[in-house]
């Protein structure tokens, strides 16, 4: 398969030309004769946003804009659809340098905000404009960006494995969902409620978090069920289900929130998101013969 020419150009980025600090948030590719002129920018989310807290994300996203939108009328007018006018100018390209991209670059948006500039990139050989693109984005723009960690699991995440084992026990029609109690410690909402004569509440808790995040969110809880209980009565029990960390180095640290928590619930059932049984046999007993 013949080899397919290009040459490419790289956006940058200077926030503060005092600092004289620029980064990459964009790529140009260029190849007449295959009639290719195409570019891929980042937006502000990520490495720009990290680096300037106080960046412009409006004037940012529409300088951007203006920039693929002038190189995109170009492609079309001057590259997709040749003319005599657009021979002559990629001829006269071509004779200004080696790297055509940068050139492109210059008469596509000459009037750039001084924050943005282009500079040579490189030429070479390849087989896939559209795969050469897409590698020299991630070499010279993403390659610094921090990798993603997946999001930790929500108090909601843990709920929604949890309630439809209520549907499926017949418990569902008793329950119900983000009440709101008033307490010495303020307004509390909680996840899900529902009475046998007493109040009983229900919170699921993710614990995928920190150690120190284990540790706060343990103390607060723990301090919401006691004030409930104040606020409603001796009979009232809370009653927990527990997401486990995915970090395995803090297990014990799990075990000691939940072993906290049953003392704190007085009568509460505290169970694992993986093990809720005993909390559903538990609902079950209680609401027989409502």
């Amino acid at each position: 398969m013949k080899k397919i020419p290009f040459s490419y150009s790289i956006l940058q980025y200077e926030h503060n030309p005092w600092l004289k600090e620029r980064l990459n948030i964009g790529v140009l590719l260029f190849s007449p004769s295959a009639n290719f002129l195409r570019i891929k920018s980042r937006g502000w989310q990520g490495r720009i946003s990290a680096a300037y807290s106080n960046v412009d994300k409006r004037s940012f996203t529409e300088d951007l804009r203006r920039i693929e939108t002038a190189v995109s009328r170009f492609a079309k007018a001057e590259v997709s659809h040749r003319n005599l006018f657009s021979e002559t100018l990629l001829a006269d390209i071509s004779i200004a340098g080696d790297n055509l991209a940068s050139r492109a670059a210059k008469l596509i948006a000459p009037d750039l905000d001084s924050s943005y500039r282009w500079v040579d990139g490189g030429v070479g050989l390849c087989d896939s404009l559209e795969e050469k693109l897409e590698e020299l984005f991630e070499r010279f723009v993403t390659v610094y960006d921090p990798a993603r960690s997946e999001a930790a699991r929500s108090d909601n995440q843990v709920w929604q494995s949890f309630s439809p084992l209520l549907e499926t026990r017949g418990l569902s029609q008793h329950i119900s969902h983000e009440p709101i109690f008033t307490t010495l410690l303020g307004t509390i909402k909680c996840q899900a409620s529902y009475r046998n004569g007493s109040l009983n509440v229900i919170q699921p808790l993710s614990f995928d978090l920190t150690e120190s995040g284990i540790t706060e969110k343990t103390a607060r809880w723990g301090a919401y069920a006691e004030a409930i209980r104040q606020a409603y009565g001796e009979g009232t029990k809370t009653h927990f289900v527990l997401g486990e960390p995915r970090a395995q180095d803090l297990y014990s640290k799990f075990r000691g929130a939940s072993q906290y928590l049953s003392d704190k619930a007085e009568g509460g059932v505290v169970v694992s998101e993986r093990a809720p049984f005993t909390l559903l046999d538990t609902i079950a007993n209680q609401m027989a013969g409502h």
